[in-house]
């Protein structure tokens, strides 16, 4: 073609197209549609097992063009697969052919003839979403928001019930590396190849689970984390998420990675608290003085005390005789039973008594 940007079926000629015959029929029919969609933003989802040529080309190109668009709904949501289809769709866009070219299989026929072609240029031009078709952050963030399951409170489209339960956290969001497919899917020769998906790939996980670390907080994290290793033993014998693609080994570097090698990271996320957990804890510890707030002490003065309260009644005293000095803790001249008290209700029980606590107070 002389000038291939101006052969692409347009948006306009594709929604003229899906009125007539023998489109109309097959267009009323699609999952999910929404009466104004021709005049309007796109309301169906994609069903990659079941391409429909002129549909799909149709909601793509609509959905590009409008920033109102529904990517979630759109891609079943986020769906590794259908995101890739969709990448197939936009680097392959419906071309109306010269007429002299040998006519082939899969064409759409209205007077011209229009097939799939590769559109390199497409890869610069300027769409709200960019020919990436990049939903990964979003992804992540509504996984770690809801721990989703195919139970029917998100619009999934689970066509195989051997792939997961109702009941199983869908851990493939978090486990699947598309690279392979995508790749294939945006190239000049490029196909859609679902079977070039990776069920659960390490490099991803982590990415996964510290990604959610830094939006979510290393708590959420650390839960994911501990339900998933829940879930594992299931996955396995019952072949859930497509593992049977896998072999033996790449199943058990993977399980090494779930369990010893987030070991590590266990660690950091437990003992990491939030800025605000922190602030609403030191809050409710009623031995702290206003001078230990204003100064930014407290974090510092609670985590002296937390350790001293590991230890020994007369070392405890010693760090707070301390920070008494510092004016950091009101407790001189309160009764030590009160002291007791507090200290008990915040840290958990103390490895002595409180008689043990009144006599280490008397020690200089």
């Amino acid at each position: 073609m002389n000038n291939e940007k101006t052969q692409i079926v347009s948006l306009n000629e594709l929604k003229e197209l899906a009125q007539k015959e023998p489109y109309k029929k097959d267009f009323e029919n699609l999952r999910g549609i929404d009466k104004t969609f021709l005049e309007d933003c796109p309301a169906f989802q994609i069903n990659w097992r079941h391409p429909r040529l002129l549909f799909d080309h149709l909601m793509l190109e609509q959905s590009m063009s409008d920033y109102r668009s529904n990517w979630k709904f759109n891609t079943n949501v986020y769906n590794v697969r259908s995101i890739a289809y969709l990448r197939y769709l936009w680097y392959h866009p419906l071309v109306w052919l010269d007429p002299k070219e040998e006519l082939r299989n899969n064409h759409i026929i209205e007077g011209r003839v229009a097939a799939e072609r590769y559109t390199g240029y497409r890869e610069n031009d300027n769409f709200r979403y960019g020919p990436t078709l990049y939903f990964r952050d979003a992804m992540l963030n509504w996984f770690a928001d809801n721990l989703p399951k195919a139970d029917g409170t998100e619009p999934i489209m689970i066509l195989n019930y051997k792939f997961a339960t109702i009941d199983i956290i869908l851990w493939h969001y978090i486990t699947e590396n598309p690279d392979e497919m995508y790749d294939l899917a945006c190239a000049a020769n490029g196909k859609f190849d679902p079977s070039l998906v990776v069920p659960f790939d390490q490099r991803i996980f982590l990415d996964s689970v510290t990604t959610i670390a830094q939006t979510h907080g290393g708590k959420r994290a650390a839960e994911i984390v501990r339900l998933f290793r829940k879930d594992w033993k299931r996955i396995t014998t019952m072949k859930l998420f497509d593992i049977n693609k896998m072999s033996a080994e790449q199943i058990e570097e993977f399980r090494v990675a779930l369990f010893e090698g987030m070991d590590y990271y266990l660690e950091q996320w437990d003992s990491e608290l939030s800025a605000e957990e922190q602030e609403t804890s030191d809050a409710r510890f009623s031995l702290l003085t206003d001078e230990c707030y204003e100064e930014g002490k407290a974090n510092k003065v609670i985590s002296e005390l937390r350790t001293a309260c590991k230890g020994t009644a007369v070392g405890l005293w010693k760090v707070i005789r301390t920070n008494e000095a510092l004016d950091y803790l009101g407790t001189q001249g309160m009764q030590t039973s009160k002291i007791y008290r507090a200290i008990v209700d915040y840290f958990g029980e103390l490895p002595y008594t409180e008689r043990n606590f009144r006599d280490a107070r008397d020690k200089k």
